[in-house]
């Protein structure tokens, strides 16, 4: 789902409106799980590199979107993803 949303791509999905909707879930409801994930190393597909351009489209998704609801998911998420950056338990 991740890799929908935000690449890398070989070429630019036509619509990735509903990915990115489903990542910032991913992100709302399971942030520290997917953080516990990239602490321990498990061979899992999400390392460090990855995060950092998931958290970059997440930013970069802010603008692109005028939809509301998909600007506050993404508010939301980018919200977990700090939380979790900085230590703090849900």
């Amino acid at each position: 789902m991740f890799k929908l949303a935000f690449g890398p791509w070989e070429s630019s999905p036509a619509s990735t409106h509903y990915a990115v909707r489903v990542a910032c879930l991913w992100y709302i409801y399971a942030a520290d799980k997917l953080w516990a994930k990239l602490q321990s190393e498990e061979q899992t597909g999400l390392n460090r590199e990855a995060w950092g351009r998931h958290k970059q489209g997440l930013s970069d998704s802010q603008v692109r979107w005028r939809n509301q609801t998909t600007k506050k998911l993404i508010e939301n998420a980018l919200g977990e993803i700090k939380r979790v950056e900085d230590g703090k338990m849900a």
